[in-house]
């Protein structure tokens, strides 16, 4: 390009070097958190620093904001793999699809999760949008029965993976029925049931 540079060149040691990068790369505002959790787990695992306090300490950062950052990291690779790109991706984000992955209803969890992973890596999705597709996810009917009457389907019964009871009462039935009568078949269902 012929453009002269003045440069400055330096010999660092391995923790010098990370510091001059991780300093310069604060100055860019490019630079998103999964980056920053990638460096920071690349220097952690390297032995470059021999914990988070030392990190934090060595960035000028709190400890906190660097164990933030570094929970990126525990993202599984096949939830990495479905989003693609996640330099979009929120901290509170991540965490809240952990606390789903890893809780009760996982495997439901982390499949819905990784159908939605592009959304959630592009910042479409936020964290009350997981928390709302991932309690779908548990409320779901574990086993359900619909009654009949006279007049055909009437009402379904459904148990969900909580153990609670669901009950929806088709347009039929609205259409047939008085309310009082509805009760009634509801009430003969549930004694039928035996509950």
């Amino acid at each position: 390009l012929g453009i002269a540079l003045k440069c400055q060149i330096r010999k660092l040691d391995d923790k010098a070097a990370f510091i001059a990068q991780a300093t310069e790369n604060e100055q860019r505002e490019e630079i998103s958190a999964w980056a920053r959790a990638r460096d920071y787990d690349h220097a952690l695992k390297n032995k470059i620093f021999p914990s988070v306090p030392a990190l934090a300490a060595s960035l000028g950062l709190d400890r906190s904001s660097v164990t933030n950052i570094l929970y990126l990291n525990k993202i599984p690779q096949d939830i990495v793999d479905a989003a693609g790109d996640m330099q979009h991706l929120g901290i509170q984000a991540a965490k809240t699809m952990l606390k789903y992955i890893e809780g009760q209803n996982g495997a439901s969890h982390r499949k819905i999760i990784i159908e939605n992973a592009h959304l959630i890596a592009e910042g479409k999705m936020g964290v009350k949008k997981i928390e709302r597709l991932c309690e779908a996810v548990q409320t779901k009917p574990t086993s359900s029965q619909t009654v009949r009457g006279k007049q055909g389907d009437l009402f379904s019964i459904a148990t969900t993976s909580r153990g609670a009871l669901n009950i929806t009462i088709l347009k039929n039935a609205k259409r047939l029925l008085t309310e009082q009568e509805i009760i009634e078949a509801l009430k003969a269902a549930f004694e039928e049931k035996g509950e």
